[in-house]
């Protein structure tokens, strides 16, 4: 019977498909102020530390995965540091 459970709930946990699956990353717009930021559609600002020289180009349209950086800290101070994942332009 224990084996028919967990054979059963791996089996569902197997099949379902994650947002990550289903798309990747947040949609925004590369800004410069004092340092390259990108703007999300959600309004939050982040400072990449890894912004490929490509996509150093303002109001440019990105979507893009990250890994937020809580410890490292910036002169900017304008956004949470993150390093880029995955980047490409819209």
């Amino acid at each position: 019977m224990i084996i028919i459970v967990v054979s059963f709930t791996l089996l569902i946990s197997c099949s379902k498909i994650t947002k990550e699956e289903k798309e990747w990353g947040e949609n925004g717009t590369v800004n410069l102020g004092f340092c390259w930021l990108i703007l999300s559609e959600e309004g939050i600002m982040y400072e990449p530390i890894n912004l490929d020289e490509d996509f150093k180009s303002k109001g440019l349209q990105v979507k893009f995965t990250f890994k937020e950086r809580t410890d490292m800290v910036s002169i900017c101070m304008q956004g949470r540091i993150i390093e880029i994942i995955r980047i490409e332009k819209q």
